[in-house]
């Protein structure tokens, strides 16, 4: 194939939430051309249908309308006579859900998520291509992190760049800064009581830090687009730039404001880890359908445990308080039923139809490969640790990963080579330790990994006698929102959507907390439910509550072993 593909957008009536494409093919091949709109998005493990916003197909060819037939849910075929000089495919996308995978348009604004919008014709998928934008006189930015061809026009080397390249239009604020010579832009997409000098700092304290431990930066420049937004949050990595959310007013909470720099961090890694150190099934992508991987836990898990680190040894996180997060991630995953139940890389692996497509029996059947991902990836940097008495650390692996795998071999790597690179860093075979955190659903032994480093485990639950379920009222009842395995509220049969009435014959209002505290384990309580409109009457048993709860402490009398491995993993 020769030439470029030539995509015109335009915005004749943006209060409609409607962006117009249209697509330019010369001299096509054959006698049809299939257009695709992509079903997923690379970063998110879900199948979320863009096809479903697409109307108003069209093609012609020099002023003259071509047969399109639409084959699947996302794939239009032109059909054509052969040595005609040009293929104009023109369609329509409703765009009206903010978020960082999706697109959004009215009058004010356009945030334009590459695979939301953008089709592509098979087989031309290796073609550079050119945007150009009409856009309304009022918007005065366009922000991409794509190089600029002049008259509001940017160029991709392919669609795998153009897919991954979020557009920002309209009247943003931006913010320049630059960080060891590379040209940084945040895109502040709504208002919000952000300080732009404290964003520059803050940004570029992570920013030094995560370019410091792999030795250089891999983009040509960054963008950052932030969508200040009334509620909500979460956040997607690309090759070039993140799209990150945050609470518009949250600037000024000290709390909230942390959790979101550890966002920043998180997506900011995501430049070498996941998009350039990546597990071999992600990339290049099938747009068509589910790319599955075992492997996400190394993707976004080492991110994740990578993230709040990094705001450590930035000193914006202090020790107690990063401590204080690790025990919190260690509680809600040995708080999780579904750690009994499903393996870390088939959470991985059922992410699909699992993690992204989560109800109300969710926690009792899997687990989330993020926040155990973290837990196993402190665990091996620990035992790295330890295994080179201070020498090496997951650092080391990470970078092994990135000079090996993207910038010699230019692939990603398998499961058996991932396990590889942490031998070859740590001198000694991690199988029985990988096979146990990864593949089983064995407990993770955190005592033994935490005193390398002088830190212990102590459980400050108080005894409480809960029944395992979960109520919020809502229009004035009292109903069950999660009903938890194996424990007193399942045992009896409740289940979630139950209206719970009356406990011992006296009238639930909203907080049942008052009743449970006067249980007595083993003494048989009777609540009054309505479910479905009908009323039964259950009999539950109360039985002590098992949740932990754990703080992350230091050890008495610390071996200067122990002192130094402890500085060592922390800095």
């Amino acid at each position: 194939m020769q030439g470029e593909v030539i995509y015109k957008v335009s915005f004749p009536k943006p209060e409609t939430h409607y962006v117009h494409v249209e697509m330019e093919i010369e001299k096509p091949a054959g006698t049809y051309t299939d257009f695709i709109m992509p079903v997923w998005t690379p970063g998110s493990y879900k199948v979320r249908e863009f096809s479903r916003n697409v109307d108003h197909v069209t093609a012609n060819s020099d002023g003259k309308d071509l047969n399109v037939e639409k084959l699947n849910k996302s794939t239009w075929r032109v059909s054509f006579k052969k040595g005609i000089s040009k293929i104009t495919f023109s369609y329509k996308v409703y765009a009206f859900e903010m978020g960082v995978r999706t697109s959004y348009v009215d009058q004010f604004q356009g945030f334009l998520h590459g695979v939301s919008v953008f089709m592509y014709a098979d087989g031309y998928q290796k073609q550079a291509c050119k945007i150009s934008f009409a856009k309304p006189d009022s918007w005065k930015n366009i922000t991409v992190a794509l190089p600029e061809a002049g008259n509001n026009t940017f160029v991709a080397e392919n669609y795998d760049l153009l897919a991954d390249s979020p557009f920002a239009l309209g009247n943003h604020d931006l913010i320049h800064f630059e960080v060891k010579g590379l040209k940084h832009r945040v895109a502040m997409l709504g208002e919000g009581n952000y300080d732009a000098e404290k964003i520059k700092t803050d940004f570029t304290k992570i920013i030094e830090k995560e370019i410091s431990m792999f030795g250089e930066h891999p983009s040509p420049e960054y963008v950052v687009f932030i969508q200040n937004v009334e509620s909500g949050g979460g956040g997607l990595e690309h090759l070039n730039s993140q799209t990150s959310v945050i609470q518009r007013w949250a600037y000024s909470n000290e709390a909230k404001y942390k959790s979101f720099l550890g966002l920043i961090a998180h997506e900011y890694f995501h430049l070498w880890n996941v998009k350039r150190i990546r597990p071999i099934e992600l990339g290049p992508f099938d747009y068509t359908q589910e790319n599955y991987t075992k492997m996400l836990w190394v993707a976004e898990g080492i991110t994740s445990y990578y993230d709040d680190l990094f705001l450590k040894r930035c000193d914006i996180y202090k020790e107690e308080e990063y401590l204080g997060i690790i025990a919190t991630a260690i509680n809600k995953n040995e708080n999780l039923p579904g750690a009994k139940v499903q393996s870390l890389d088939m959470s991985s692996f059922d992410a699909w139809i699992k993690f992204y497509n989560p109800d109300e029996n969710s926690d009792n059947i899997s687990i989330s490969y993020y926040q155990k991902g973290m837990l196993a990836s402190f665990i091996l940097d620990l035992e790295i640790i330890k295994r080179t008495n201070g020498k090496k650390k997951l650092d080391d692996v990470m970078k092994y990963l990135y000079t090996e795998y993207y910038k010699t071999k230019k692939r990603g790597f398998t499961e058996e080579e991932f396990a590889k690179a942490l031998e070859t860093v740590a001198g000694s075979s991690f199988e029985t330790l990988l096979k146990d955190m990864i593949y089983t659903t064995k407990p993770l032994l955190y005592d033994t990994y935490l005193g390398y480093v002088g830190l212990t485990l102590k459980n400050q639950a108080s005894a409480k006698m809960p029944l395992g379920i979960n109520t919020k009222l809502e229009n004035g009842k009292t109903l069950v929102k999660f009903v938890e395995v194996n424990r007193p509220g399942s045992k009896a049969g409740l289940s979630v959507n139950d209206e719970i009435i009356a406990i011992n014959g006296y009238r639930v209002n909203g907080d049942i907390d008052e009743f449970t505290a006067r249980f007595k384990e083993g003494v048989e309580a009777e609540m009054t439910v309505s479910r479905m409109g009908k009323l039964i009457t259950i009999k539950i048993t109360p039985e002590k509550d098992p949740t932990l709860n754990y703080k992350l402490v230091k050890m008495e009398n610390l071996t200067d072993e122990q002192k130094a491995l402890f500085d060592f993993w922390s800095k």
